[in-house]
């Protein structure tokens, strides 16, 4: 399938390129963006772009949830117990 070209604010982009510590989904998810931004765009699959929203809105809310809303331009929730 093609890649979605998703253009980041610079505050996107900040929030995307934080340093990341640990291991598990989350982190090899953020990992793995983090390669892809390039000219201020982030490129994802459609399977990426399912994980991100995912991640975002199932697990939560968190410093991961929101790097996530970053990219995408929406609101993590905020407030939801994680499931």
């Amino acid at each position: 399938m093609p890649e979605v070209r998703i253009p980041l604010s610079s505050a996107a982009i900040r929030a995307l390129s934080k340093p990341i510590v640990g291991r598990g989904g989350h982190q090899a998810l953020l990992r793995r963006l983090q390669s892809q931004i390039a000219d201020g765009e982030l490129s994802v699959t459609p399977e990426d772009m399912e994980k991100m929203l995912r991640y975002m809105l199932s697990y939560g809310s968190g410093g991961f949830q929101q790097r996530l809303a970053a990219a995408t331009g929406r609101k993590a929730p905020r407030g939801r117990k994680a499931r």
